[in-house]
């Protein structure tokens, strides 16, 4: 479902948008484990959908970063 609204945002807003997003996608994938935590672009989202904050690339980097948590913890079967 993730993936779905970020390509519908990507498509919408175009290649800044899909260029965060993209970005994005590849930081769980980093060895860092803080960058994992899904509380922090669960926040980054929530703050631009209750926010004054208005540019898309900012959803889309959040979106992305979210997705990325959720293909990482399949493909590597982890929890945290």
């Amino acid at each position: 479902m993730l993936a779905a609204i970020l390509v519908h945002e990507c498509v919408k807003h175009g290649i800044p948008a899909a260029t965060a997003a993209v970005l994005f996608l590849i930081i769980p994938w980093l060895p860092w484990w803080p960058v994992r935590l899904a509380w922090v672009p669960l926040a980054v989202v929530v703050f631009y959908l209750f926010g004054t904050f208005f540019w898309p690339p900012f959803f889309t980097a959040g979106l992305g970063w979210l997705t990325g948590i959720a293909a990482y913890r399949v493909v590597r079967n982890t929890r945290s």
